[in-house]
């Protein structure tokens, strides 16, 4: 009886000291051995001095991975980008997403996460992490990045449309056309800029955009032989919401033109005129939509619509003996959050 009363009473000061250890961990006292800070050191690459900057630094004692931030200035905007994660025992990482002629300032930092480990401890704030010192460096100069990059970029909404913006700029010298760049998390969770389109004039419309949405552009300068600016600053600029929220506010949609929209609305309305009687969505979830005549007349119940291999797909001739191509007809989909919309 005795060995059990010990038994428990081990149990219960080892649950206590777990306890205490948790709680002290999570509180934030540092209980690791103390870290060392990294030191960087930056170079050109060899291989393209204007492209790619090499960062060093020192292997830290404890350290279980390393941070890099890059920060650079264009236009007075200060853009940021942060690189993932990178193991102990790496001490080198090369970045080639650089530009000719630009100045970036990179900070490396080491991190400790064992208490709760590396998700929850990057979410919570529960980590030991030591920051290295600011280190700058200017990229090399590239003979063809010769024109002065786009300013005074102006966005605007569109008349007539809500899914769209207007970007506008200050013509470059010696630029015959410009490259759009865009950025959008609901489109590309990675955050990366793409190449959206070529125009030769210094204005564009972007079209279809989802509404409600961030949105960031960078555009670049071309010369007919083969010149070119660096990318300008970051603009960015939310998509208005969608207007078409009632039966009355309803918006045409052309045949064979996709539409993106995102409303957190109940619904959103759309006069449609089909040739072939056909409604394509493109959506994460099951499609909640129904189709009504011109004078608001419900046709049917809810559409039936079938998952095809990118979306979701009806057909009016099929649903509704009394449809005729051509007409135009209201269609209204329900609780839309985002979707891609393409009438047939």
């Amino acid at each position: 009886m005795k060995k059990n009363y010990l038994v428990r009473h081990q149990l219960n000061v080892c649950a206590l000291a777990f306890a205490v250890f948790s709680f002290v961990s999570c509180r934030g006292i540092n209980v690791n051995p103390d870290m060392e800070t990294p030191v960087v050191s930056l170079a050109h690459s060899a291989d393209s001095p204007s492209t790619k900057v090499i960062i060093k630094w020192n292997k830290c004692e404890d350290a279980e991975g390393y941070a890099i931030e890059k920060t650079y200035m264009k236009d007075g905007v200060l853009e940021e980008e942060h690189f993932n994660y990178l193991s102990k025992d790496t001490t080198m990482y090369i970045d080639s997403n650089c530009e000719p002629g630009v100045e970036y300032t990179y900070t490396v930092g080491a991190g400790y996460f064992k208490t709760m480990g590396f998700f929850y401890g990057r979410v919570f704030g529960k980590t030991d992490e030591r920051y290295s010192e600011p280190v700058s460096i200017k990229t090399g100069v590239d003979s063809l990045v010769c024109l002065d990059y786009p300013k005074n970029i102006k966005i605007s909404e569109v008349e007539g449309k809500t899914n769209a913006l207007k970007l506008k700029w200050s013509p470059c010298e010696n630029a015959v056309s410009y490259e759009i760049y865009c950025k959008c998390l609901l489109e590309d969770s990675s955050g990366n800029y793409k190449y959206y389109c070529t125009v030769d004039d210094s204005e564009c419309i972007l079209f279809p955009l989802y509404n409600e949405t961030e949105y960031s552009f960078k555009i670049k300068a071309l010369g007919e032989n083969g010149q070119t600016s660096i990318l300008s600053a970051l603009y960015t600029a939310v998509v208005p919401e969608a207007k078409n929220t009632q039966m009355d506010t309803a918006i045409q949609i052309q045949n064979s033109v996709t539409e993106k929209y995102r409303s957190s609305k109940e619904s959103l309305w759309f006069i449609i005129a089909p040739q072939k009687g056909i409604i394509k969505i493109a959506k994460t979830f099951d499609v909640n939509a129904m189709i009504f005549t011109r004078n608001g007349e419900l046709m049917d119940g809810c559409l039936s619509f079938e998952e095809v291999e990118d979306g979701f797909e009806c057909s009016l001739k099929d649903a509704n003996p009394d449809f005729v191509s051509g007409e135009k007809y209201l269609l209204r989909v329900v609780n839309p959050g985002d979707f891609i919309l393409t009438i047939e």
